[in-house]
């Protein structure tokens, strides 16, 4: 996230679609309808414990990180880096309320 060819994505992307804002959402760890988890969620998910310190609280049928290190390690920077670029940035839900 922090590397000069995404600042550069980011900032082309918002210049060549003329993009209003973006959305975003924390990644939540899924599992598959029938089955356990994917090697690459089985992965994020040990990132995401790793992160957290801790083991992650599953709800809604999904792991996630927890609010203090999710806003400071991943929401944080990715607002900094929008904020850099002038592309405004909305949360996921947020935008469903505010979208016509």
């Amino acid at each position: 996230m922090r590397t000069p060819g995404t600042r550069l994505g980011l900032r082309s992307m918002g210049s060549i679609v003329i993009a209003r804002h973006i959305v975003y959402s924390v990644a939540k760890i899924t599992r598959r309808k029938m089955g356990g988890l994917s090697a690459v969620m089985a992965r994020m998910k040990r990132v995401y414990e790793h992160l957290a310190g801790g083991p992650l609280a599953f709800h809604g049928g999904s792991w996630r990180l927890p609010p203090p290190p999710a806003a400071e390690l991943v929401i944080k920077p990715f607002l900094d880096l929008c904020g850099r670029c002038s592309t405004p940035a909305k949360p996921c839900k947020t935008n469903l309320i505010s979208t016509p």
